[in-house]
């Protein structure tokens, strides 16, 4: 019998066969590759928030100079207050400090998105109206004091949607940071 040209309906339907395959494999791998750039990317969120919020308390508690006049004090687990160096006075030879500045994590009020007992890291000065330094998805927060050093320490949380699963899952961040403040 002598052959045609081309394939036989058997040859195709192999051939398209593996096609499918090879590239259900592809696909597989480009949706897990979308996830886990998705799941870095929240994971470099978690902490440029974190990062943000700290360093305006850092930059102010650096002020105090590590001076007790400075007021440093650990009110609740969740607030600390303290007053920023402002300046020197030459004739009593002393740092003056200016109206005091408060940090406070806030519980926020309960949402749909998987976090649960959520705060957020807001910054009073003299007394006026909170500032959010972090707005949203900080859990278990705390400051704390001990042997001349101030603790922060929370979690930061963000709700991310993997294709893989078809689901939303929370993932979290823990933040810890320690601040020599008396000599």
């Amino acid at each position: 019998m002598k052959r045609t040209r081309g394939f036989s309906l058997l040859e195709a339907m192999i051939a398209l066969l593996l096609t499918s395959l090879v590239a259900a494999a592809v696909l597989s791998s480009v949706i897990s590759t979308r996830d886990t750039t998705n799941e870095i990317g929240v994971e470099h969120d978690l902490v440029a928030a974190a990062d943000h919020g700290l360093a305006v308390l850092e930059n102010e508690l650096r002020s105090t100079a590590l001076d007790p006049a400075a007021g440093l004090a650990v009110t609740s687990s969740f607030s600390i207050t303290f007053h920023v160096c402002t300046g020197f006075d030459t004739v009593k030879n002393l740092a003056t400090y200016g109206p005091a500045i408060t940090y406070q994590f806030v519980a926020l009020p309960p949402q749909n998105d998987g976090i649960k007992n959520e705060y957020k890291l807001a910054r009073s000065f003299a007394g006026g109206a909170y500032q959010d330094l972090i707005a949203t998805g900080l859990t278990n927060p705390g400051f704390g004091m001990v042997n001349g050093a101030l603790t922060v320490n929370f979690n930061v949380a963000r709700n991310v949607f993997l294709t893989t699963t078809g689901k939303r899952q929370v993932r979290t961040r823990a933040i810890s940071r320690t601040y020599k403040v008396a000599p």
